[in-house]
């Protein structure tokens, strides 16, 4: 089942589609005083740039940003990891400083932006629509399922897509995995920083 988990990003907006690329662009850091905010997941194996909708997830992408500026997000260890489904971040640290769990958002359904390669996605409970709170994945590879309604009777919603960085996912996607699901990184890895960006 898919718990507490976000999605990749080669999401398509309404009217325009965004690809993943897999080199590097220039990034300086910035406000993130854009419709549509751009910001860059500094991690050891390189950097995740995502780009957010706020215009038709205006929710999910407050939140996220938020997380970003207060500094919430600094060392958050991608805890679960499944190669060709999803990396998921944002939920705990090394020293077990977790989300809490009253602090939730909404479910914020987009039909717009769909559950590919490189879209990222809210992560909530299963039985929980609207337990949404600074957990998110990154896909890496497609899951359409997820934009259809589960066992209890809600999609997941994704609201974002990675920019630059892919070979970034794929590394950390491709990392040694353990634990009782086969998904906890054997050596741990974690987003250092996330910080607004612009070109």
């Amino acid at each position: 089942m898919f718990t507490r988990a976000l999605l990749p990003a080669a999401v398509l907006f309404a009217g325009a589609a965004f690809s993943c690329f897999e080199s590097s662009t220039e990034w300086k850091e910035s406000a993130c005083a854009d419709s549509n905010p751009t910001l860059m997941i500094q991690t050891r194996l390189g950097d995740i740039v995502v780009q957010l909708d706020s215009e038709n997830s205006p929710r999910s992408t407050g939140n996220f940003v938020a997380n970003a500026e207060s500094g919430w997000f600094d060392h958050m260890l991608f805890h679960r990891v499944r190669k060709n489904f999803v990396i998921q971040t944002g939920w705990a640290n090394s020293s077990g400083r977790k989300a809490p769990i009253q602090s939730t958002i909404p479910l914020e359904i987009n039909p717009v932006i769909k559950h590919v390669r490189g879209a990222v996605s809210m992560a909530r409970a299963n039985d929980k629509p609207d337990s949404g709170n600074s957990s998110f994945s990154i896909l890496h590879g497609d899951a359409p399922h997820l934009d259809k309604t589960g066992g209890d009777g809600y999609a997941y919603a994704a609201f974002g897509t990675v920019v630059d960085g892919m070979d970034v996912v794929d590394r950390i996607a491709n990392l040694a995995v353990g634990g009782s699901h086969k998904s906890t990184p054997v050596e741990e890895i974690a987003m250092d920083r996330v910080i607004c960006v612009s070109k």
